[in-house]
């Protein structure tokens, strides 16, 4: 209980350009071991498989299907939303980690 307090003295003091930057490192952190664990790999792939199989369906749409190729498009960009915005994480948390070590060094 008293190391939460430490902690949360300890960020306080901080400007909040380096608090932003310690909850970045921290969310790409989480995010990278969240791939690691058996759920993240399978939501992942969930993913992926979702994703294939709406291309699949978007190439058997005709033409004149406007309502349906706008809703599998739709449907498609919200599947690929998933792995990018979790890949975004995980690279802002390794430039928030590059940016504390150098002003660490500075």
């Amino acid at each position: 209980m008293s190391e939460d307090i430490e902690l949360q003295e300890q960020l306080a003091a901080l400007d909040i350009q380096s608090r932003i930057l310690l909850s970045e490192a921290d969310l790409g952190d989480e995010g990278d071991e969240f791939l690691h664990t058996n759920l993240g790999r399978t939501v992942l792939g969930m993913a992926m498989q979702e994703y294939a199989e709406l291309v699949i369906q978007l190439q058997e749409v005709r033409w004149w299907q406007f309502g349906r190729l706008m809703d599998l498009q739709n449907r498609i960009r919200r599947v690929k939303m998933f792995p990018s915005y979790l890949q975004e994480l995980i690279l802002r948390g390794r430039h928030a980690k590059s940016a504390l070590a150098d002003a660490e060094e500075s």
